[in-house]
């Protein structure tokens, strides 16, 4: 994964109880300068893949656990 990626964002809420940051997920930027493709992951078995060209979008929510799994590994290294 880490071969094809231009930019790993992990995603984070804060607690209100206890004011800390925790991981939910993870924004990883394939492509950038046209067209600009994301693939984040949000604590499931499924994969987002967004892409913008101009003033296009495209999205798509796919089932992918092994490609969750990996980002779950990455959200994990990260916090």
């Amino acid at each position: 994964m880490n071969l094809y990626c231009l930019e790993l964002t992990t995603l984070g809420e804060r607690s209100n109880a206890t004011n800390e940051w925790d991981v939910v997920g993870v924004r990883l930027l394939r492509t950038y300068g046209g067209p600009n493709a994301f693939i984040e992951w949000n604590d499931s078995d499924y994969i987002v893949v967004r892409v913008y060209w101009g003033s296009e979008f495209a999205e798509a929510r796919l089932f992918a656990p092994s490609i969750a799994a990996v980002f779950e590994e990455m959200a994990n290294t990260e916090s």
